[in-house]
This record gives C-alpha cells, sequence and structure tokens, in this order.
C-alpha cells in the first residue's frame, strides 16, 4: 500500500478551529478582493459603506476625540479594521460551515461547489439585505446613486469566491479526520490548487490595498519640511488633503455637469466647459481644516479660478422662499450655506487651482470655496446646488460639528523647529497666523513663556483672505532651553486666546508654543549618536 501523504493544511484538533482559521484566511483574501472589484468597477467596497456609516453614527464628542488622537492615521485605520472584521466574520462563517459537516454521518453529500455557492449565496443575501441597510444605503445597495449594481455585483462575486472556497478547504480538513481514509496524492494537490487560487486572489487584492493605501496616503504627505516657513502660495502636491472617503471619486469630465434647481424661477444644467466660458474671479484663499490642532500642518494657501456663486445664482433666480444653498457632491458629501452667505461676491466655485485644473484629491472638476470658514464648508466634486427653503444640515453637521464653521485665529511658531537646537547669538524666528476672512494685523512672540511679549514683522497678505508669514528676531539671553509663543490679533482688534479647546465642535483654540535648546557655538553638550 503507497504511503500516503499529509494534507497541505493539517486538520486541528478540533474541526471547528480548523474551520475557523480556513474562514478567517479566506475572508482576509476575500475582503482585500473587495478592494480589488471596488477599483474594477467603481463600486464602494462593503469596508467604505461601513466605514462612512460608522463616522455618522459616531457621536461628535468621540469623533473629535479620535480626530484629535488620531489625526491623519484614523480613516486607515478604521478601513483596515474593518477589513479585519471581513476576515472574522469569514472565520465565524468557516466553523458554521464546519459545523454543518459534522452534522452530517459519512459520506459527506457532493458535490463540494454547489454547497460552497449556497454558501456564498447565503452570505451575499446576509450583505444585502441585512449589513447594507444598516450601513444606510438600502438592500442591495439601492441608496448608492448609479451604484447599485455594480456594488450588488461586486458582493456576488466576492461571497461567491469565499463560499466556494472554504466549503472546498472546509471538508478537506474535516475529511482529514481519522474516520475516513487516509489523506492521498490527489487530495494534496486538490488542497494545493485550491490554497493557490485563495493566495492568487489574495494578491490581487493586495495590489488593489497598495492603490488605497497610496491614495489615502496622500493625506500623510508633507506639507511643509520642519524647521522651515512655507512658501506663502503652497504647491498643489504639499496642499493638505482631508476628506469622508477611503477612495476619492475620479470624475469623467466629459460626463459631468453641475445642476442648479430647487427654489428657483430657471433651473439649468451647465457642462464644464460651459462652466469654464463664465466670467470668471481669481482670488488667494486659505482653507485650514476644522480639525487642524494648535500648530498643525492641516492648512494651505492657493490662487483659485472660478466662477462666482452668485453669478450661477442669480442666473437660475432665487424664489422669496430660499432659505438656504445646499450642495451635494460626487462622494455623496452634503453641505450648505445661509442665501446671504451664498451671494458674497467672494464665494465661487473653482475649477483652477494655482493656475491648474483642480487635482483630483482637490475636488476636480469643481468645488466651492468659501473664504473665512473651515474646510467642511469648500464640498469638492461638486454636481448639485439646490435652493431650498429650511435649514439643512451637512454631512458633518449631521455629527454635531459647528453650522458656522467660521476660522478661529491661529498663529503658528514654525523656524526654529520644535525641540530644535540654535547655536548663533542672533535667531530669527518666524511662522503663521491666519484668521480667516478678518484678516491679521499684528502678531507677537514671546521668548520666555509667555511672560514678556514683542511684536514681530508681517509679509503683506495676498488677498484678504489669506494667512500672513511673520518674522522675529530673538537673542537668548542665556543657554538651556527655553519655551517659545506666539499669539495674534485679527483685522477687527481681537487678540487670539489663550484658552485651550479641542478641534470639536468648532475648531481647535490656544496659543502655539515650542521648545529650543540655546547652546552657543563652544559650548560643550552631551554627545549624540
Amino acid at each position: 500500500m503507497p504511503r500516503a501523504s499529509a494534507p497541505l493544511v493539517p486538520a486541528a484538533r478540533h474541526p471547528l478551529w480548523s474551520g475557523f482559521l480556513i474562514g478567517l484566511l479566506v475572508g482576509a483574501a476575500t475582503a482585500a478582493l473587495m478592494v480589488a472589484l471596488r477599483l474594477a468597477l467603481d463600486a464602494p467596497s462593503l469596508q467604505e459603506v461601513l466605514m462612512e456609516r460608522l463616522v455618522a453614527l459616531t457621536p461628535g464628542p468621540v469623533f473629535g476625540f479620535l480626530i484629535d488622537a488620531f489625526q491623519k492615521l484614523g480613516k486607515p485605520l478604521l478601513f483596515f479594521s474593518l477589513s479585519l472584521a471581513v476576515a472574522l466574520a469569514g472565520g465565524l462563517a468557516g466553523s458554521a460551515y464546519a459545523w454543518s459537516l459534522l452534522r452530517l454521518a459519512p459520506p459527506y453529500p457532493r458535490p463540494t461547489y454547489l454547497y460552497g455557492l449556497l454558501l456564498g449565496l447565503a452570505l451575499w443575501s446576509l450583505s444585502a439585505l441585512a449589513v447594507a441597510p444598516l450601513a444606510g444605503i438600502g438592500p442591495f445597495g439601492v441608496g448608492l446613486p448609479g451604484s447599485a449594481l455594480a456594488f450588488s455585483l461586486s458582493q456576488a462575486l466576492a461571497w461567491g469566491f469565499f463560499g466556494v472556497a472554504v466549503a472546498a478547504l472546509v471538508e478537506e480538513a474535516v475529511l482529514a479526520g481519522p474516520s475516513v481514509e487516509p489523506a492521498s496524492r490527489r487530495r494534496f494537490l486538490r488542497q494545493a490548487a485550491l490554497w493557490g487560487a485563495v493566495v492568487g486572489v489574495a494578491a490581487l487584492g493586495l495590489r488593489a490595498l497598495v492603490r488605497v493605501g497610496e491614495k489615502m496616503g496622500a493625506n500623510f504627505i508633507p506639507t511643509r519640511q520642519p524647521g522651515v516657513l512655507p512658501p506663502v502660495v503652497t504647491p498643489n502636491p504639499q496642499f493638505y488633503i482631508i476628506s469622508k472617503n477611503a477612495v476619492d471619486p475620479v470624475v469623467e469630465v466629459e460626463a459631468w455637469k453641475l445642476k442648479i434647481g430647487g427654489l428657483v424661477e430657471r433651473p439649468y444644467t451647465l457642462t464644464y466647459p460651459e462652466l469654464r466660458a463664465l466670467p470668471l474671479v481669481e482670488e488667494y484663499v486659505t482653507l485650514e481644516c476644522i480639525s487642524n490642532l494648535v500648530g498643525g500642518d492641516l492648512i494651505s494657501n492657493a490662487l483659485w479660478k472660478g466662477v462666482p456663486l452668485k453669478h450661477l445664482l442669480e442666473r437660475a433666480g432665487l424664489k422669496p422662499a430660499a432659505e438656504m444653498i445646499t450642495f451635494v457632491s460626487q462622494d455623496g458629501y452634503s453641505e450648505s450655506l445661509p442665501v446671504d452667505q451664498a451671494l458674497r461676491d467672494e464665494v465661487l466655485v473653482a475649477y483652477e487651482m494655482n493656475g491648474e485644473p483642480l487635482p483630483t484629491a482637490h475636488g476636480f472638476p469643481a468645488r466651492i470655496i468659501v473664504p473665512g470658514l473651515y474646510g467642511m464648508k469648500h464640498p469638492k466634486w461638486l454636481t448639485h446646488i439646490d435652493v431650498v427653503a429650511y435649514e439643512f444640515q451637512g454631512f458633518w453637521e449631521q455629527q454635531g460639528w459647528s453650522d458656522e464653521a467660521e476660522v478661529k485665529t491661529t498663529s503658528q511658531l514654525l523656524v526654529p523647529r520644535h525641540l530644535g537646537e540654535v547655536s548663533r547669538v542672533l535667531v530669527q524666528t518666524a511662522g503663521i497666523a491666519f484668521a480667516g476672512a478678518k484678516g491679521i494685523t499684528r502678531v507677537e512672540v514671546s521668548f520666555d513663556n509667555g511672560e514678556t511679549w514683542r511684536d514681530a514683522a508681517l509679509q503683506p497678505a495676498l488677498s484678504p483672505y489669506t494667512w500672513v508669514l511673520w518674522t522675529a528676531d530673538w537673542q537668548p539671553a542665556a543657554s538651556g532651553e527655553h519655551t517659545l509663543v506666539v499669539r495674534a490679533t485679527d483685522g477687527q482688534g481681537a487678540v487670539q486666546t489663550s484658552e485651550e479647546a479641542p478641534t470639536f465642535p468648532d475648531g481647535a483654540a490656544g496659543l502655539h508654543r515650542i521648545k529650543v535648546t540655546f547652546r552657543p557655538t563652544g559650548a560643550q553638550g552631551p554627545s549624540r549618536p
């Protein structure tokens, strides 16, 4: 009798544990496959719709705390945590399938792949009829505009793969028990082929995960060099990026239209060439994220080109009952402005940034620019402008973030760098100050942790809506560690508050402090590795 070969994956002592391990591994490959199908079919993955729902359901104070704690890491951590949850769900499904086999007396029923398809159908039905509604997109994703069919198809393919792979592999693990004939070379090859298919799918999915990771990684592009004053105009690649999405939409400009409707006399639609043909305005505007910490880098400045929103609304003709102007984006993001604010001359529907068409990450083909308000009020990938007669709460306002979202006066000390060393007896300090649309009239620096203050020199602002760059000379009085502090005064004469506040609900507050060690040239200091 020929010697039996061992199975590729030995059965665990308990088949349920073996089923869990197999389901976990195949579930991880399935989670990666969902990302690959997301890129191929342009439909949100299950992780994305769950992520958006969790963000929407998280109480504002809790979400604000998480933002302060994790900042740019928060979104990738949540996305990959949900991918892990899919893998764990796969492990439970694998255990359940192993249990169902144990309930049947040998010989086990065939064909395996039919039962695998039934398992995949059951999981797809659970995803479509329970998980999708809980995620807020309705059964089979009917709440996803233009993506319901693709979402449902991607889920069917992913769970179908999972069901067939798990059914075959779990049955092999159960059949490896002592009550059946020893494993054969044929079984070994069959298992090798099955695991090879799983690894192949996982590799395909991992490539997609890398691409998604690169898109998320755009949030981590350094917007400034430590210890260096940023340029007054931020280059597009260094402009900060924040969105609610794991994967931002890519809009086909040929099919894009901007619809203006609601409580207007003459609703109409604009194509991209038609929007660009309208009278344009250029203005420098600094944007800051409402989740920017004191001294944080979620702030940048650019030259924007576009059409005044006022022009588009006047062309449509507002009805007397008009109260709010609402905005909807390609990714489902929503925002609003009161009518009087929307009709200000400086509010733009922008289509260029620093002389170039808007980069995809910054809202191509069009976005809103509202000087003086935090970035949440500047929706990207704009598709609809509607006029309504009621108070409208946008995506973040529904969590409790500020409706007004007016920028608080802020200032930052960027040169020298925090925890750095200086050796010259005359040190130039420098940084930025910003007060939204109120402007900056004064910046003061303290070199003794706020005991005394000295005026800084201000560079002229590029517009009433931008940051200013400032400089101040410092002559350290003694060697050792020094605490430097900066504060600004806005155009209305109000001094920046020293009272600290978290980002939630209306932006962080407090004075920016850095610690610098002065070690004169020739002074002995600790050796460095």
